[in-house]
């Protein structure tokens, strides 16, 4: 049908013409002068909003506006870019205008853009307005295309409140462009012109409010889309990624996290409810924090069962789908967390974090695709733990936290972690703490969204911010990155009313409910008393109607439905629990052994091994069967998750309630899972046509031990070690078969475990030529093993090795074992053993912090002085972080003996960042054995606390020192900038420290250049460091070039580094790139405005080119010869060194391609 005639006058020129004739001349005068054409100005403004962008991203501008709120101004450039785009979509309403007056809000913002931010300075909040003024340009462009064809009664006061707000709008830009067009000596010193006050934009907020109840809010609703999440995207000029062959990807991946997020959110997702949480979506404080253009965090909270982890999953699937229509969108990285003893890493600060860094520099695990800063991180620390001859360390939290800082040097990410009160309370504060830090220090926009039950502990550590203005003057104040919703149940009444009646027509067809339908009136009031006693609680609802489930009558259910007082959730428990345990005794032993096992099994289990284990593969007919059989028996505590194909617990509450129980006390449930594990052990491997039992038994070989130890612990009543001894052998010293067969079993099973397994080194410590059951006893701790009973009667070698040259002390020391090394040695075992990683059992213990085995040893005679791994006793203690050990080993008599011991254990405590150890060595020193003159020693000591990034410590120490400068070492700065501590840094700026100082390694820029930390590197430069400045090692860009670190090079060529710039030992910044086959790097030097004739008066660019043929980089070559002609002339000088750099293949195919 067509669209009837339109007499009206043209609405949108005729409101922009109204509003731009009620400024005054003044005013109209200022705006007028940026008037263009319409169409060039749309084109223009992005080209000026992206040019911006770019500088945002170099400068990492951030401001801080009126309120304290600071905004990351990149962010609000890009949402101006996208309301010009949006505006450009509208299209068919922006013809209409008359370019006269259309086209003025446009070049205005434009203007005002251009003038905001410059390389030097912002306007932070005058371009946060401007966004706003985009936004209200665009979203009324469309306003008017919703009522240009509506004839009403009100239709002439919309007009004019448009006109009005207009005409706010115009006013607001007038005055800005004003500001900008004034003489910059009179707008600095007479302030005659002022940025617009906030007096104008709050009229613009009330034009805008008056409009839209004129229109009313089904029109404003009409215009949610233009109100849609903003979508940030990442730099992609600045991903840098390599591809990694299939080992060491997996490497690398086992050593950051190898936790299942992906199914663990598929767990969760499967089971929420279709359009369920989209009450959170459409809450202000939840749309504010997703499109606020400042880094914050978003709590929600409320209490337990409410549905957080549903609703968490809904918020990962909402950035997960915008992550997939558009690969540039930001990064994203989810946690689940989870208190859970067979995935330990859910409840710890560095597990949550390694699994967030991963996701966050890993992109596509099937791709083994790898950010570099990760890639150079796990290579550099691969290469430090050969030399040191250790294992390769996780990383820390700390660790964690500046990778992903350098990260969002150019990145936006979002960062959700569901369940923090799952974290064990010990890490909470290290998990929040670390959160806080990024959302703060990035250079980004920065998102994080956390769920938690009401917690005080949490409550009180994100709430509240600790700030300092001295050491040991802390302050409180309200934490203003926080935002926070709580579940209420007004919020899920509409969730809850579906998920009632889901969960009860599945309890109906799966005829659990009276076998048989209910009455319509039962069906009514199920749903009434259900929805009225749950509140936001989903949780008690499966309780309940797992509890209702037990009744078989109609009027039985009735009467509970009708009874005031409500069973809370964890009585509901205890119900279930009672009736599960007053049943018949296979059934009750099942459902014990059931939640004993998922209560502490140290690993996933896959549900067929955990069936078998549970009820024993003769029962098994059926697994299906079996499974519907465990699940009956377990009610509703236990459910199975098909997508991880495992056994869990139906909620966290449920296993918080049976923790407890006496019925699974430690002891109790580790006994079950011992008695299990020793009768797999007993009945031995099956053959591999039947893997299931197979694996089963590759479970028990290696944790039986481990539940031994943990049932053992408190007490045995129970007759465990009998159990254990039965196993083990058949008559004193007469070893079983079952345990000779377990003994061939457990090398082999060892071999196949990972390095970062936590049986590992357990497992490779028990093999031995004789097959003894000595270092079993070791091991685990069972000193019950080390009778006549099991070893046999006379003469015996207490210090026997093992199948890797290890004694039984050593072992037992080495994990802790006390009880057992007391028994050792009280047997005439040697305490000076020399064997191990460490060298001998007093380091062992000292390093792996176990203080009781090295008390023991130094009774029996240990000597700290006995060089192994390190070179004492001592030193291995501050290696391992173990300061009280160390104090333990410093009231020793022979561990202080000289000079030298003293000066060692300073500079080994500095290092360690030990500060009660540095106080007592240098408070009390051991009278007459070292002289404490003390300057030079104290700057070693320094320079260790600065070297591990501990600030508090340095600052309590230097605290109330007259001249606490000269305590520092050589290059303090650098120092901490060549191991990327940026609070250290902070710290040192702060007492007027020379920002040029150098140390072993060259000035604080060039070390931060040196070892790539990017972001050090940017806040140098911020705070004045010479791009240019040389010292005996080199520039800080020729350092950034001899490694690789492309984006640092970028950084210094925007702050116009001089390129030409020669050290003695590699040359020209070129020159470094070219010989260590950095082939970015040699592009990003040559193709930055660099003048060739000037590379050509230094022969750099032959120097270079023969440095690349040199080390075989023929990309390089290729692409230098492409650069310049005269290069393409060069045939004999490449040729010949690449010959002299015996790269045979690359002389015979650049012979070829050279010389024809």
């Amino acid at each position: 049908m067509a669209s009837p005639p339109n007499n009206q006058p043209n609405s949108a020129e005729g409101c922009w013409k109204k509003a731009y004739d009620l400024l005054d001349d003044t005013l109209r005068s200022s705006i007028n002068c940026v008037t263009t054409d319409k169409h060039d100005v749309l084109a223009a403004v992005l080209k000026t909003a992206a040019q911006k962008r770019e500088i945002c991203i170099h400068k990492q501008w951030k401001a801080k506006l009126p309120n304290g709120e600071v905004i990351i101004v990149r962010d609000v450039v890009e949402k101006i870019a996208k309301w010009v785009e949006a505006f450009i979509a509208v299209g068919d309403v922006a013809v209409q205008y008359d370019p006269a007056t259309a086209a003025l809000p446009w070049a205005a913002v434009r203007f005002v853009l251009q003038a905001a931010i410059s390389d030097t300075k912002i306007e932070g909040a005058l371009v946060a307005d401007l966004e706003t003024i985009s936004r209200l340009i665009t979203r009324y462009g469309d306003f008017e295309k919703i009522h240009h064809l509506r004839l009403s009664l009100v239709k002439s006061q919309m007009d004019n409140s448009l006109t009005r707000l207009y005409a706010d709008v115009l006013r607001f830009l007038a005055m800005a462009v004003r500001y900008f067009d004034a003489n910059r000596f009179a707008r600095g010193v007479k302030n005659v012109f002022r940025v617009p006050d906030s007096s104008l934009m709050d009229n613009i907020i009330r034009s805008e409010a008056e409009l839209l109840k004129i229109a009313g809010l089904s029109d404003s609703e009409k215009l949610y889309y233009l109100e849609a999440s903003v979508t940030r995207l990442i730099d992609q000029s600045s991903v840098y990624q390599k591809s990694l062959d299939e080992a060491k990807h997996l490497g690398l991946l086992r050593w950051l996290s190898s936790s299942p997020f992906t199914r663990h959110h598929e767990t969760i997702s499967e089971t929420r409810m279709p359009n369920s949480a989209t009450w959170l979506f459409k809450r202000t404080e939840y749309k504010t924090w997703r499109n606020s253009s400042s880094s914050s965090m978003l709590l929600l909270h409320g209490i337990q069962g409410s549905g957080k982890s549903k609703i968490c999953s809904a918020v990962v699937d909402d950035f997960l789908h915008e992550r997939v229509s558009n690969q540039l969108a930001a990064h994203v990285a989810y946690f689940y967390c989870a208190d859970c003893e067979f995935e330990p890493e859910r409840a710890q600060a560095s597990g949550v974090m390694r699994s967030i860094l991963r996701q966050l520099t890993i992109a596509n695990a099937s791709q083994s695709m790898v950010h570099d800063i990760i890639l150079s991180d796990f290579e550099r620390r691969s290469a430090q733990a050969k030399v040191d001859g250790m294992d390769l360390q996780k990383k820390t939290t700390k660790d964690c936290v500046n990778l992903i800082l350098e990260v969002t040097l150019r990145d936006p990410v979002t960062i959700l972690v569901d369940a923090l009160d799952e974290v064990r309370e010990p890490d909470r504060p290290a998990l929040i703490n670390a959160l806080e830090e990024i959302v703060v220090k990035s250079s980004s926009i920065v998102k994080v969204f956390l769920t938690s039950r009401n917690n005080s502990q949490i409550f009180s550590l994100l709430r509240s911010r600790d700030t300092s203005t001295e050491v040991g003057s802390l302050r409180q104040l309200a934490n203003p990155h926080l935002k926070e919703i709580e579940v209420a149940s007004d919020e899920t009444l509409p969730d809850m009313k579906a998920y009632v009646a889901r969960e009860l027509t599945q309890a109906v067809k799966g005829r659990r409910l009276l076998k048989a339908d209910p009455s319509s009136e039962l069906w009514d009031l199920l749903h009434e008393k259900l929805i009225l006693g749950a509140g936001e609680m989903f949780q008690w609802v499966n309780a309940q109607i797992e509890y209702l489930c037990q009744h078989n009558r109609e009027a039985d259910i009735a009467a509970s439905l009708q009874s005031e007082n409500w069973a809370s959730l964890e009585d509901t428990y205890g119900q279930i629990l009672n009736t599960m345990l007053s049943k018949k005794t296979s059934e009750r032993d099942i459902a014990v052994r059931a939640i004993s096992w998922l209560l502490y099994m140290r690993e996933p289990m896959h549900s067929d091994h955990f069936l078998t284990a549970i009820l024993g593969q003769e029962e098994i007919f059926n697994a299906d069967r079996a499974q519907e059989e465990l699940l009956a028996i377990c009610s509703s505590l236990v459910w199975f998750d098909s997508k991880c194909h495992t056994f869990r617990f139906s909620h966290n509450s449920v296993q918080e309630f049976l923790r407890a129980q006496e019925t699974f006390s430690p002891s109790s449930a580790h006994r079950v899972l011992a008695v299990d594990s020793l009768k797999v052990c007993r009945q031995g491997p099956t053959p591999d046509v039947n893997p299931v039992p197979s694996r089963l038994y590759g479970y028990a070989a290696v944790y039986w031990g481990y539940h031994c130890s943990r049932a053992i612990d408190s007490h045995d009543d129970d007759g465990l070690s009998n159990e254990i001894v039965s196993f083990i052998c058949e008559s004193p010293g007469d070893l079983s078969l079952s345990f000779a067969e377990w003994m061939n079993c457990i090398d082999e099973i060892a071999k196949g475990l990972p390095d970062e397994h936590p049986m590992k080194t357990i497992s490779d410590a028990l093999p031995n030529p004789e097959g003894s059951p000595l270092f079993v006893a070791a091991a685990f701790g069972l000193d019950c093993l080390l009778t006549e009973a099991v070893l046999g009667a006379g003469a015996f070698d207490w210090d026997q090795r093992n199948a890797s040259e290890h004694t039984s002390l050593y072992i037992a020391c080495a994990f802790g074992n006390q009880s057992v090394a007391r028994k050792l040695l009280a047997q005439g075992a040697d305490p000076n053993a020399r064997c191990g990683k460490f060298g001998n059992p007093l380091q062992a213990a000292c390093f792996n912090g176990h203080g009781s085995c090295a008390q023991a040893l130094l009774e029996f005679g240990a000597s700290v002085k006995l060089e192994g791994a390190f070179t004492n006793a001592l030193e291995a203690c501050f290696r391992g972080q173990n300061e009280a050990i160390a104090m333990m080993l410093l009231k020793h008599k022979s561990t202080i003996e000289c000079e030298e011991d003293f000066h060692s254990a300073m500079e080994w405590a500095a290092q360690a960042g030990f500060l009660e150890v540095m106080g007592l060595l240098v408070e009390q020193p051991p009278s007459g054995k070292v002289k404490v003159t003390m300057s030079e020693k104290l700057k070693m000591k320094t320079a260790g606390v600065i070297q591990n990034g501990y600030e508090g410590t340095l600052a309590a120490f230097l605290k109330n020192k007259p001249e606490p400068t000269e305590l520092l070492p050589d290059g303090p700065i650098a120092l901490a900038a060549l191991y990327g501590h940026e609070s250290m840094i902070d710290l040192l700026i702060g007492m007027n420290l020379n920002l040029e100082d150098e140390c072993k390694l060259g000035s604080p820029l060039r070390c931060a250049a040196l070892m790539g930390h990017e972001r050090i590197t940017h806040k140098l430069i911020e705070l004045g460091a010479d791009v240019n400045g040389c010292g005996q090692h080199g520039t800080a860009l020729q350092a950034a070039s001899m490694k690789g670190h492309i984006r640092i090079v970028k950084l210094l060529l925007r702050n116009h580094v001089d390129v030409y710039q020669r050290s003695l030992k590699h040359g020209t910044a070129l020159r470094a790139a070219a010989s260590y086959g950095h082939h970015n790097v040699v592009e990003a030097l040559l193709y930055s405005e660099v003048d060739l004739k000037r590379y050509k008066t230094l022969n750099e660019l032959e120097v270079a080119l023969n440095c690349a043929a040199a080390g075989g980089h023929y990309g390089i070559v290729i692409s230098m010869r492409g650069r310049d002609h005269k290069l393409q002339k060069m045939r004999r000088p490449p040729v010949k060194a690449c010959a002299g750099g015996l790269h045979r293949r690359g002389f015979r195919r650049w012979k070829q391609s050279f010389m024809n």
